[in-house]
């Protein structure tokens, strides 16, 4: 079944690679220049550290005693040099260095979805602006329509078969259309300046330059895609942090055990053996059971909520993931659905215009009628575009929340 869905996955993404290409080479700027993801990684360089002092034994202890007996009938003195070392017991040192690796292990799946995160809110921003620069050329071809009606209001109006209301609404049209202009280009501005936000300066704008929406095909069915789910980064992440819980229970549990002390100490001159040197070898082992109810069985307990608690985040993202993955393939459908309805709507309104501004020049027509069709036209293919733009972002959310983006460009490097 994971095959399957695999191949479905991987036709799926080929029909959208061109297009996704602009996106996909800003996401590679970003990836380098965000603040954010280099903070990820700099933490990862700290856990690398961290990892190298994890698992060796405590720093040993060098003791100096020095000792000075006076009496009456002489004066003794005496000094030793003891050299002592800590063992932890039970293996905890090597679950303290496997959980630091679990960490440094996480820590990479958690820049892996940082970047994907990053994506996901760059192809937001990159198809709202793409949809946006569109809509400014709509505009201005709704502007160019608008002039074309005026000058056969004009020419009706010079020969008494239009009133100069007509004229006058046509003037308050343009002036609507005027203000819509600068609304979207004050909308794409803003939308810019989100992408320079998250590429983390300024960018090459070239990448968003000759961009096309993704086109839409097929969206495979839930049931196919759900088994990618959890090798998702998010869902690897809580995975990996229920293993670093249950090493924490572990070593709670571990902690109550005893741990061992060895020492040496030399008497260059012990006054007990006539002066002669001495050697000392000595051993000493913890005594945890003292504390076992007032110490250690409540952070037993703690660490056993903690691993019960990052199992239930570890169910709640899958079921939030696999919502997040039905939400989207059902606004796929919607946006593929509508953009073919919006294009249809277009053509049709585009013959009704030409129909009625025919009416209108020869008189049979009035202007109020012009003027939806002008109007239906355009905001059908503005429609139009916001559907498709909504689809692009969409099938880049797909890939995003599969894991998958930008995965076939990094193995390539």
């Amino acid at each position: 079944m994971k095959r399957l869905s695999v191949f479905i996955v991987i036709v799926f993404i080929a029909t959208s690679a061109a297009a996704q290409e602009k996106l996909l080479e800003l996401w590679k700027f970003a990836k380098e220049n965000n603040r954010s993801v280099a903070a990820e990684r700099y933490e990862m360089k700290a856990l690398e550290q961290e990892l190298k002092a994890r698992g060796l034994l405590p720093d040993p202890a060098l003791e100096v005693e020095v000792m000075s007996i006076a009496e009456k009938s002489a004066s003794l003195k005496d000094f030793s040099v003891a050299v002592s070392q800590t063992i932890p017991g039970s293996g905890k040192l090597a679950l303290e260095k496997k959980k630091s690796r679990l960490r440094l292990e996480l820590q990479e799946i958690v820049i892996r979805q940082k970047e994907i995160d990053l994506g996901a809110g760059l192809s937001e921003a990159f198809w709202n602006e793409q949809a946006l620069r569109r809509l400014l050329v709509v505009n201005s071809e709704r502007l160019a329509g608008m002039s074309a009606v005026r000058q056969a209001a004009l020419s009706l109006n010079a020969s008494g078969k239009a009133g100069i209301a007509d004229i006058m609404r046509i003037e308050e049209e343009t002036t609507m259309i005027e203000a819509d202009e600068k609304d979207l280009a004050a909308e794409l501005e803003i939308a810019r300046a989100r992408l320079r936000v998250l590429a983390g300066g300024e960018f090459p704008l070239s990448v968003l330059d000759n961009v096309e929406f993704i086109k839409a095909s097929d969206v495979p069915a839930y049931e196919s895609l759900l088994p990618l789910v959890d090798s998702s980064p998010s869902i690897l992440a809580v995975m990996k942090k229920v293993e670093i819980s249950t090493i924490g229970e572990e070593s709670a549990l571990k902690a109550k055990r005893p741990d061992y002390m060895v020492k040496g100490q030399y008497r260059p001159n012990d006054t007990q053996m006539n002066g002669d040197g001495t050697f000392a070898v000595m051993f000493g082992i913890t005594l945890p059971f003292f504390k076992t109810k007032s110490r250690y069985n409540p952070l037993i307990e703690k660490a056993k909520f903690e691993r019960l608690g990052s199992e239930e985040l570890a169910g709640y993202e899958k079921i939030r993931s696999a919502g997040e993955l039905r939400t989207i393939l059902a606004e796929m459908n919607r946006e593929k659905e509508l953009a073919g309805l919006f294009g249809k709507l277009e053509i049709q309104a585009g013959a009704a215009f030409k129909s009625a501004l025919s009416d209108y020049v020869s008189g049979r027509g009035d202007l109020t009628a012009l003027l939806e069709t002008l109007n239906g036209t355009f905001d059908a293919k503005g429609s139009r575009i916001k559907a498709a733009a909504a689809y692009s972002d969409k099938k880049v959310q797909l890939d995003c929340c599969l894991g998958l983006f930008g995965a076939s460009s990094e193995s390539k490097e």
